[in-house]
């Protein structure tokens, strides 16, 4: 079914019927036990997108500084 709604909206898409800026869902619920997040896996979240946004900060700064450094 995902497939079918994917091909359909590139054909919208394509055929200029949408312009995709919206997007509409819908959902089944599942009774499941719940695992709730420990200090420690929270912790480890935090470190990986900490991680995550440093290095491309630092992708940032290198970029500027190179161009600053050119002038």
């Amino acid at each position: 079914m995902s497939k079918i709604n994917q091909r359909l909206t590139q054909i919208a898409i394509e055929l200029k019927f949408t312009q995709a800026q919206k997007m509409r869902t819908d959902g089944t619920v599942v009774a499941t036990n719940i695992h709730f997040p420990s200090d420690n896996s929270l912790l480890v979240d935090g470190v990986r997108v900490l991680s995550r946004l440093l290095c491309k900060a630092k992708e940032i700064l290198i970029t500027d500084s190179k161009i600053h450094l050119e002038q």
